[in-house]
């Protein structure tokens, strides 16, 4: 069975900096005794100068800029930084892997490009010990790396962010995964592979708005007249997405496909030999950098024993918070309430410290919170939520996941006797 078409590109996406994905609705989230003074002047220089080449190391880390923006990492979160320096030159521009972050469940990676005007970036492959990671958020796939309408060109530094975790595997993976988590426990150390493709386009670019037109016919037709004519067609607006021709998703969907489906970017076809040619783009490089990291685990998993109440049992397969994220996993299940009644009292979430009061959500870039039926190996559904998510600088020691409904005029109603404690350390 095909794949269900890539679609979510259908609207212009989010810079990443800013960027907050919900699986679920999750709306109005609020959430020295005296000495020789010329000893001390000499200290008090050698302590200025270690500071200030600490504030430096802060400023300097890509992915710390990538994954906090303008906001200062603190210490906890700029010793997790790990440098990497892996440099391959492409023609005329040198990419670099300046550093990275990895808690055992996230990689977090910052890459400094030396020039990027007119060059658009697919990412191959990422992998940690063979295994596929799954992208959280970048703004490097997909995407010119400067641009391509910018007067001027220059150095660029983008990055991405990735989960490693066994819900997010493909099938292929996850007989695999058991084996690349224990060579983790046992080296220490992990391998990072991550492949991409750099493309210049062959002539102009031609803006096509296409991607938010609910006439998908006629988007789909302004598309093909531009690849017909020699252009590079682009989404018409930031950051102007190079769209693919109507040839190739028939190709790749045979009779599936028809041009009611909204217009799509290159990612969609990556996989195929001539994806570029197919949008009058030329392949300037492509490859692979290989480079190993510190396995830096988060502690062990905090203790959350099973809960029995209200007609339910929950169950904490995963819990843990590292200085940067916070990831979590439960599953509920009822011998009294059917699968139905489930998904209505634990649809909607708050989250919220242990007083009650909803956490404090300003500023964060990352938040994913997903709870729905998965179906299980034996085709029986169970109920689960999972959630990650940014840490937040007063994170407190326990969540408290408040199911919610919404009455007649839109108001929520908390049910308080089944919130869920989730205890992060």
């Amino acid at each position: 069975m095909k794949p269900l078409p890539d679609l979510s590109r259908a609207f212009s996406p989010v810079p990443p900096v800013v960027h907050t994905r919900m699986t679920q609705t999750l709306e109005e989230i609020h959430h020295m005794k005296k000495r020789n003074v010329s000893v001390a002047f000499a200290l008090a220089a050698v302590l200025a100068l270690t500071l200030v080449g600490a504030a430096l190391a802060a400023a300097q880390s890509g992915v710390m800029r990538f994954l906090l923006g303008d906001t200062a990492p603190n210490a906890a979160q700029q010793q997790m930084v790990q440098p990497v320096g892996l440099s391959h030159q492409s023609k005329d521009m040198t990419v670099t892997v300046t550093d990275a972050v990895f808690d055992g469940a996230q990689l977090s990676l910052a890459l400094d490009f030396s020039r990027g005007r007119g060059v658009y970036a697919l990412i191959d492959h990422l992998t940690i010990n063979g295994i596929n990671v799954y992208l959280r958020y970048d703004n490097l796939d997909d995407a010119w790396l400067i641009s391509p309408f910018a007067m001027q060109d220059g150095r660029v530094s983008l990055g991405l962010c990735g989960d490693w975790n066994r819900r997010n595997l493909e099938e292929e993976d996850l007989a695999r995964y058991p084996e690349a988590i224990q060579r983790m426990r046992d080296t220490g150390m992990v391998d990072i592979s991550l492949g991409l493709t750099l493309l210049t386009p062959r002539a102009q670019l031609e803006r096509v708005a296409a991607l938010n037109d609910e006439d998908t016919a006629a988007a789909w037709a302004r598309i093909d007249a531009a690849i017909a004519a020699g252009s590079t067609p682009v989404d018409a607006d930031e950051p102007w997405n190079v769209l693919i021709p109507s040839a190739a998703m028939r190709d790749m969907w045979g009779e599936e496909w028809n041009n009611q489906w909204p217009a799509q970017t290159l990612r969609v076809i990556r996989g195929m030999a001539d994806c570029a040619e197919r949008v009058n783009m030329n392949v300037l490089d492509s490859f692979t950098l290989d480079f190993s990291l510190k396995a830096q685990t988060t502690p062990a998993a905090a203790h959350n024993p099973d809960i029995a109440a209200n007609g339910v049992r929950i169950h904490f397969e995963e819990v843990f918070s590292s200085a940067i994220f916070t990831n979590f996993r439960l599953t509920i299940v009822s011998d009294t309430l059917s699968n139905t009644e489930l998904e209505q009292l634990y649809r909607y979430f708050e989250l919220c410290a242990p007083d009650r009061q909803p956490l404090d959500m300003t500023g964060i870039r990352s938040l994913e919170l997903s709870a729905g039926m998965e179906e299980q190996e034996d085709g029986s559904l169970l109920y689960a939520v999972d959630g990650s998510m940014e840490t937040l600088a007063d994170m407190p020691e326990e969540l408290l996941l408040a199911p919610f409904q919404y009455d007649a005029d839109s108001r929520r109603v908390y049910d308080w006797d089944r919130a869920i404690p989730v205890r992060l350390q």
